[in-house]
Formats: C-alpha cells, structure tokens, sequence
C-alpha cells in the first residue's frame, strides 16, 4: 500500500529547494514541502532531473557554509582547525578519533 498520489509541483520543489540551499537536513526540507522524507527519496528515484537539483543544491549549501567557517578563521584559528579536522582524519584529536572507533554512545 503506497499511500495517497502526491505530486512534485513546482511549488513543492521550489519550497524543498529552498530549504536544501538554506542548509536544512532533507528531513525538514521535506516537511518545508509537505511530505514525508521517504515521499523526498522516491521522487528523487522517479526523476533524476530533481535528484540532480537536489545535489546541487547541497553542494551549494556546503559551499556557502565552508565560506562562512573560512571567513570566521581569520579571525579565529580554531574555525580552521575545526574545519580540517573534518577534512583529515589524521588532524583530528586523540579523543574523537577514539570516540569514532568506538561508534555511537551506547552500542556496544
């Protein structure tokens, strides 16, 4: 049972776009649009052309948001340094590292 027929209008796309661009997890920006996040991911499966939209516009939210990072570093060196401890595992702090091997609190 798939559930009720819910379009992708230009209206839904250009709200879940918007949300994407903004830095918003596909979650809310599916919300932005209406629907559900897995109604978010069979439309991205049914039409590659929002699929491409989609991946843009995060590439374009990443960018933005590195540009922010990298302009807070010059006045502070810690936003460069948080920014390539994520780049580069092997920058990253004893303490993280070990937390990564670990997995998530309370996995094991």
């Amino acid at each position: 049972m798939s559930g009720p027929y819910i379009p992708l209008t230009d209206e839904r796309r250009g709200l879940i776009l918007e949300a994407i661009r903004e830095g918003q997890f596909r979650t809310d920006a599916a919300r932005a649009g209406g629907v559900s996040l897995d109604k978010l991911r069979s439309w991205e499966a049914e039409h590659p052309e929002f699929a491409a939209e989609m991946q843009a516009a995060e590439l374009e939210s990443t960018g933005a948001l590195i540009k922010t990072i990298r302009t807070g570093a010059t006045e502070d060196w810690r936003a460069a340094a948080w920014l390539l401890e994520r780049r580069n595992s092997r920058w990253r702090s004893p303490e993280v590292k070990l937390r990564e091997k670990q997995g998530p609190a309370g996995s094991n």
